[in-house]
């Protein structure tokens, strides 16, 4: 009966142009219905999934954080961006040591968190790191950030036996110290014109036109030269930057 009762009202509001009022989303009430409302496909629900995730942290493990880093980029709120990536990596490093996870070799929570910090740093890394603004701006708020976890946090394993709240305290504040000791390493780099300038013309080298084979070589050729100019300005300077090794 409900079933023909909704036909009919369908039917109704064709014939006589009634708006139907718009379904509405439900509200986010949890880590795991971020993904739910990314996928939705929508500025608003990106936006309030990012809201909700910026309200929470203390709930948000590191593949949350790596996620909505993403969709932060999508939608150009690239200081979030930056700012959920490098938590997520710190949150990644602390939680393995935390909760040290039953899987291991492949199993390991380390290896798909280390694809994901490799695919999505190779777009939000050199797009931060171009702004040093906005760069330091990144890491003022993760040095601001407590990164203390709520109670019935998960973080995203099976893990045998978690640390004690003191243990766990201790690792946090160590791994976070010496987390913002690189990223402000890196920061002196991007406060260099030079090596700004040399990652800016890496990233747009192939960004030209590249309608043939001699303007593929000419911007790869681009591209070579200010990175090793970057290399050359990071090995003088004594810090860990875009040409270091991904950890």
């Amino acid at each position: 009966m409900g079933h023909v009762r909704t036909a009919a009202i369908v039917l109704v509001s064709a014939i006589f142009g009634v708006s139907l009022p718009a379904q509405q989303s439900p509200p986010i009430t949890s880590m795991g219905a971020v993904t739910a409302a990314l996928d939705a496909g929508t500025a608003d629900r990106a936006a309030e999934a990012l809201d909700y995730v910026l309200r929470n942290l203390n709930m948000a493990n590191a593949e949350v954080l790596l996620t909505v880093s993403m969709a932060a980029a999508e939608v150009n709120r690239l200081e979030d961006a930056g700012f959920f990536f490098y938590a997520g990596q710190l949150r990644s490093r602390v939680d393995q040591q935390r909760f040290p996870p039953v899987g291991k070799g492949g199993n390991s929570p380390a290896v798909a968190i280390g694809a994901l910090l490799q695919m999505i740093g190779a777009g939000i890394n050199p797009a931060i790191m171009r702004e040093p603004k906005l760069f330091a701006a990144v890491l003022d708020r993760l040095e601001a950030w407590d990164a203390d976890t709520a109670r019935g946090y998960d973080p995203g394993w099976e893990y045998a036996k978690a640390l004690s709240p003191a243990e766990a305290k201790n690792v946090s504040d160590a791994v976070k110290a010496e987390y913002l000791r690189g990223g402000r390493g890196v920061q002196s780099l991007v406060n260099i014109p030079e090596y700004v300038a040399a990652l800016r013309d890496a990233q747009d080298a192939t960004q030209g036109d590249l309608s043939d084979e001699t303007k593929v070589k000419a911007a790869l050729e681009r591209q070579r030269t200010a990175q090793e100019r970057m290399c050359e300005i990071e090995k003088k300077m004594k810090v860990e930057g875009l040409c270091a090794k991904p950890r």
